[in-house]
């Protein structure tokens, strides 16, 4: 991400010497005290909200997949690198979409392709082979997750979809719901009729509605939100309110615009520079990022 004005959070432009300087408000120093992220609003909104992208295999719901989902929950009063996060990687027999599509998702598609597929094993064996294979270094309590998910056996790469489902009590909640929702290396993965009340549970756990859902993206309601209701059981689980939050708006320039800009012209003009396009996760980071910027700069033409 690029250097903000830590008095405007304007865009800086740095030079060799690491001096930053900003066009907006005039402000100087060193590069090292500039912002790496919009700061929160000084009255937050009142509106919580689900920034969500989704990576597919073209751009027909009806006749691609839905490869990825990723969404953040922005509370307005979390720092934005400790807003919860949800991440599943859906899995197929059989792949198939755009080829210009797929290319564009090749890594993704080669995460897929090596998808564990491992016994069952005891409950306590599975845990312990979770946090060798995803290499989790926080304590695990085994005897506590054991519990969590029944004390059957599963599938060690199945864990954070039993946590979801269980709903996790409140006691282990607050330590393991970032594990369950956003798990880490290869243990992600869930079929796509899993993903809905994986989804729900999550967003149920976080205190929202998942029948009333606000949600935020670029084009979420005319491409991602037709992917998600495609799936099995999403439209039962989960509903989103009809209005979306897209940050476009945000960084319209009505003088200079003829159309609403684009996600690579909103980044630009907020600083971020092009799409992140690591993860789904990333770019629904980035749609914060965004939104957060906006408001901020609405906020100061009060």
């Amino acid at each position: 991400m690029r250097k903000l004005c830590p008095k405007c959070e304007e865009l800086l432009k740095v030079a060799d010497d690491g001096t930053a300087h900003c066009n907006g408000c005039g402000w100087s120093g060193p590069a090292s005290t500039a912002r790496r992220e919009p700061s929160l609003p000084a009255t937050p909104p009142k509106m919580p909200y689900v920034s969500i992208d989704i990576e597919t295999t073209g751009l027909n719901h009806e006749t691609c997949q839905t490869l990825e989902v990723g969404a953040v929950i922005d509370d307005w009063k979390t720092p934005i690198d400790q807003l919860p996060r949800f991440r599943r990687v859906l899995v197929y027999d059989t792949v198939s979409g755009n080829p210009y599509a797929m290319a564009l998702n090749a890594a993704l598609l080669k995460f897929m392709a090596n998808a564990p597929k491992d016994p069952p094993q005891p409950a306590h064996e599975a845990v312990a082979t979770w946090a060798e294979k995803c290499a989790i270094t926080r304590p695990l309590d085994s005897a506590v997750l054991t519990l969590a998910i029944d004390n059957q056996p599963i599938n060690w790469w199945n864990i954070p979809n039993k946590l979801l489902v269980g709903g996790l009590q409140p006691a282990i909640r607050e330590s393991l719901i970032d594990l369950a929702a956003n798990p880490p290396g290869t243990s992600c993965f869930c079929q796509p009729c899993e993903l809905a009340f994986l989804f729900r549970s999550w967003i149920v756990m976080n205190g929202l509605d998942p029948l009333s859902l606000q949600a935020a993206g670029k084009n979420f309601a005319s491409f991602d939100m037709q992917f998600l209701y495609w799936l099995p059981n999403f439209t039962e689980a989960v509903r989103f309110r009809h209005r979306v939050l897209d940050p476009a708006i945000l960084f319209w320039r009505p003088l200079e615009d003829d159309r609403l800009p684009d996600s690579k012209t909103c980044y630009e003009r907020a600083g971020i520079g092009s799409k992140v396009a690591h993860t789904a996760v990333e770019d629904a980071l980035a749609v914060v990022r965004l939104v957060r910027m906006g408001v901020k700069r609405l906020e100061g033409m009060n």
